[in-house]
């Protein structure tokens, strides 16, 4: 087998000048429909990359503007709490001595 060449070398080497240079222009052709393939692919590529990153921003931006109102919410409960504590406290009844009996020693 390592003696006998393939087919295509021997139609290669039977080709006419004119023949190769016809095969030279249909192979520079391919070429060129491949490279201009080629590009609209990485046009393409380069299109969904950006979609990707751009659908990817809108939900981090969705999701930052939902932590930003539960921390809003958050803080605003603990002002709450904080103010009803202050108004229990306030209310609380005393014993005859002033100390809170809302709360019995234990």
């Amino acid at each position: 087998m390592a003696g006998r060449t393939g087919r295509g070398e021997k139609a290669l080497t039977a080709m006419t000048k004119d023949d190769m240079a016809r095969l030279v222009r249909r192979l520079e052709r391919k070429v060129r429909r491949l490279e201009t393939t080629l590009e609209e692919e990485r046009e393409q590529t380069t299109r969904r990359v950006i979609a990707v990153r751009r659908a990817a921003n809108r939900k981090l931006t969705a999701m930052m503007r939902e932590l930003a109102t539960l921390r809003h919410h958050e803080a605003r409960a603990s002002v709450l709490e904080r103010l009803l504590a202050a108004r229990d406290d306030a209310d609380a009844p005393t014993g005859d001595d002033g100390r809170d009996v809302s709360h019995p020693a234990g």
